[in-house]
């Protein structure tokens, strides 16, 4: 296991990096926004990914969960 000091010294072309929470993320999130996505509106998520650390699958599941209306889709991916 590494330490935050250690993740943060890795390149983005690594195996990753990883954006620390701050509040003012919490206003800017798009999960916040969704919701006003109209029900006309055909809402496709092309690709989500189970392993990304930028946008971490929990918050695209909270997005799409957000969208209302059935006239949306996600694809999920493994690994990516």
């Amino acid at each position: 296991m590494y330490s935050y000091t250690d993740r943060l010294a890795k390149r983005a072309s690594g195996d990753g990096w990883y954006i620390p929470w701050t509040e003012a993320m919490g206003y800017y999130d798009a999960v916040n926004f969704a919701k006003r996505i109209p029900t006309t509106c055909r809402t496709n998520i092309t690709r989500a990914g189970l392993g990304d650390y930028c946008c971490p699958p929990m918050g695209l599941a909270k997005l799409y969960n957000n969208i209302p209306g059935d006239n949306k889709s996600i694809k999920w991916v493994q690994g990516s």
